[in-house]
């Protein structure tokens, strides 16, 4: 009776270990689907891509699950849920979208970073220029920034 009773311990641990290895492989992947807990990822990737800027962030927001699923720019790819992260600086900050006739619109300038929701490993990077690009969505949820009533704004 002992083997019995060794056998089915020995299951239950194994299956008990097989759903904490699905469970996590699927957090790594998706992430948890709380917005709350990925804000720790938007913020490391909001800290980074700040490290970077030639100008001070006004505001720095971010969207749960959003942001480009296209091919990376950074050298680090980003599987499942991503966060977009958007950093927000003032007009004449030194940020171009590449036009060379310098046609850019005028108004806020703005990084915008895709990073995974888990880790906050950025994966693609862009700008946008002018009111339209650069200014928070009322959906987006604050990270930091002195300029917290730009979130207010509609363009």
């Amino acid at each position: 009776m002992t083997g019995r009773h060794r056998a089915a311990a020995a299951a239950v641990v194994g299956g008990t270990a097989a759903v904490a290895l699905v469970a996590y492989v699927y957090v790594s992947a998706y992430g948890t689907g709380d917005p709350r807990s990925e804000r720790a990822a938007a913020l490391t990737a909001a800290r980074y891509e700040q490290s970077k800027l030639p100008a001070p962030v006004l505001v720095a927001t971010y969207q749960p699950n959003a942001g480009a699923h296209q091919e990376s720019n950074t050298g680090h790819a980003c599987f499942g849920r991503t966060v977009l992260v958007r950093l927000v600086v003032g007009e004449n900050a030194g940020l171009t979208t590449g036009d060379a006739g310098g046609n850019d619109p005028p108004g806020h300038e703005a990084v915008l970073a895709t990073a995974d929701a888990t880790s906050g490993t950025v994966c693609f990077v862009s700008v946008g220029v002018g009111s339209v690009a650069a200014d928070p969505r009322q959906d987006e949820i604050y990270l930091f920034g002195p300029r917290k009533g730009l979130l207010g704004q509609t363009s």
